[in-house]
């Protein structure tokens, strides 16, 4: 009997360290679960921050500007002299138009000029697009240009000459960008001219008009927005 309860005792022993053994395992099972558990949930709400920073910098991303206002100086040498252009100009993607008044700063002729005004249009595509430092493109440019022009004759008496040019070009042209926003550059180009003159000389009046091949060069400088 005695013999019996022993056995009974020590199979209780058992069991209960048994359970606490289980118990303790188990707890450690269910902490390490526990434990991955969260480690699980950390990563997906870390993963979905990343996500949500990633779109809200996407979304904060400024999209670039497909189009762009500036403006830009060209100086140009001509058969009207050296016409000066202030331009307004416009881009678009691989394209640029240029337009403003165009004034005299010199002349090829003798004299002093009473009036020199007219207009310049501009249109550049650019094949590579401009926004590398170095960019080149071909150009199409149509001119106007009217001046008036007094002068002394050989036999020391007033004249008076008006001209009337029109222009139209093709050529080719290079620029550089300086820094962000700003940018020169130069172009070449030939094509077609006319004008048409008016000289008053005393009470004699000659009119001629010229229509012929002619070329052109320019510099420029700009900036755009």
């Amino acid at each position: 009997m005695y013999k019996l309860d022993s056995n009974n005792t020590a199979m209780k022993k058992l069991m209960i360290l048994l359970c606490c053994s289980l118990s303790v395992l188990g707890l450690a099972q269910n902490r390490m679960s526990t434990e991955k558990l969260d480690n699980n949930l950390s990563y997906s709400v870390n993963s979905d921050r990343l996500i949500d920073s990633i779109s809200g910098d996407e979304e904060k991303e400024i999209p670039k500007k497909l189009i762009r206002y500036g403006f830009a100086f060209n100086l140009s040498a001509t058969s009207d002299g050296l016409p000066t252009s202030v331009l307004f100009t416009l881009n678009y993607k691989k394209h640029q138009i240029e337009l403003g008044p165009r004034f005299g700063l010199g002349s090829f002729a003798v004299g002093s000029y009473q009036k020199v005004i007219g207009g310049e249009l501009n249109y550049k595509f650019y094949p590579n697009g401009d926004a590398s430092w170095f960019s080149s493109f071909a150009l199409f440019h149509a001119g106007y240009f009217y001046r008036r022009l007094s002068y002394s004759t050989v036999f020391e008496s007033s004249a008076t000459e008006t001209k009337i040019s029109m222009e139209s070009y093709l050529g080719y042209g290079v620029k550089f960008t300086i820094i962000k926003g700003f940018y020169l550059g130069s172009h070449i180009g030939l094509g077609w001219y006319q004008s048409k003159t008016d000289i008053v000389d005393g009470i004699l009046s000659k009119k001629r008009t010229d229509n012929d091949w002619g070329g052109m060069g320019s510099v420029f400088i700009g900036y755009k927005f």
